[in-house]
């Protein structure tokens, strides 16, 4: 991650964590995409155990694999782009 002020940096987190849609969207999303947990988490740098708890909502992923996260997801939604 980038040297940024720890305030603009939280503000950041905030803002991407709301862009997150809710956890049953998260899930038919990669289901409607054939993405496996294992996928997305590769996809993000992570394990697909991580990437579970990420799409459940029981845990947020970390400001450095939020962004990749959303452009997982955006992807798979076939809406293209980065966040």
């Amino acid at each position: 991650m980038n040297e940024q002020d720890p305030l603009e940096a939280l503000a950041r987190q905030a803002e991407l964590r709301r862009r997150l849609p809710a956890p049953e969207r998260r899930r038919a999303i990669r289901r409607e995409a054939g993405a496996t947990l294992a996928d997305v988490g590769a996809a993000c740098g992570v394990s697909g155990q991580a990437a579970c708890l990420w799409e459940c909502g029981r845990t947020y992923p970390r400001l450095e694999h939020l962004t990749r996260y959303l452009d997982a997801l955006s992807a798979m939604a076939g809406n293209g782009g980065p966040s």
